[in-house]
């Protein structure tokens, strides 16, 4: 008789158990996954660099000595190297680079200073009497320090940036050639033309991928009032590769924004 109630009683909790775990999980229902964490905007360093292909002139410059747009005298390579701070689609970046502005004069230009150190030129026409043909370029190197602000977005660039160019080097390179012979005169030291050592100015950049297009604008001129032809200012535009050191994730997660 004990066992017989025992039983009875094991039966029947048995059956409240079944009961509450039916009403708890419907028949058919699943138990609901637990939801994935969402992936948090990265802050990430990156290195990138630019080459540049650039076309320079001079804005301002004496009517009678206008730059040349024959052949690629005007055209220089620059390099930038940039270490970017990114905050998800968006970077702030800076870096050191080499700007090189070089212009080609239409007629064989002499640059120097006078006896009051105001830059002046005249034009040496005695080579074209005797046969030679001339050819006249004025180039200044600069140490550029730009600040950028921009975005790479699935391929797309855009950044605008400000900059300081400080000279590195400044010279004037006169080549005389005729069938037989060639002679190239150079001047060097910017103690001979006198610009201002620093320089700055604005740019930007727009492009898709690897090959984009910018331009920057000297906003202080290259000479002061007193030293040279006034309110002279730089003008680059051309187009530039760009290259990416940054090494992507192997994560499984998918962040959002830029990946390179």
């Amino acid at each position: 008789m004990v066992y017989i109630c025992g039983m009875r009683y094991l039966w029947m909790l048995a059956g409240l158990l079944v009961m509450g775990w039916a009403q708890d999980t419907p028949e058919g229902a699943e138990e609901a996954p637990y939801p994935a964490p969402t992936p948090r905007r990265q802050i990430r360093w990156k290195s990138n660099s630019y080459l540049e292909a650039g076309y320079n002139r001079f804005m301002g410059l004496p009517a009678d000595l206008a730059t040349s747009v024959q052949g690629l005298g005007s055209i220089k390579l620059n390099f930038q190297s940039m270490e970017m701070l990114r905050i998800g689609k968006f970077y702030v970046g800076a870096g050191p680079g080499i700007v090189i502005r070089e212009v080609r004069f239409e007629k064989n230009a002499v640059l120097y200073r006078d006896t009051t150190g105001f830059l002046t030129y005249t034009f040496d026409t005695l080579v074209t009497v005797q046969g030679y043909s001339a050819k006249s370029k004025f180039q200044l190197g600069y140490l550029r320090i730009p600040l950028e602000l921009g975005t790479r977005y699935k391929g797309f660039d855009l950044a605008v940036f400000g900059y300081v160019d400080i000279l590195a080097w400044a010279r004037q390179k006169r080549k005389y050639s005729t069938n037989d012979e060639s002679i190239k005169q150079i001047r060097a030291g910017n103690k001979n033309f006198g610009t201002q050592r620093l320089q700055y100015g604005v740019g930007g950049r727009v492009g898709y991928d690897w090959i984009s297009a910018f331009f920057n604008f000297n906003l202080s001129p290259l000479w002061r009032s007193t030293k040279g032809p006034d309110n002279v200012r730089a003008i680059q535009v051309g187009i530039y590769i760009y290259r990416s050191f940054y090494k992507r994730s192997r994560s499984s997660i998918r962040w959002r924004g830029y990946s390179s």
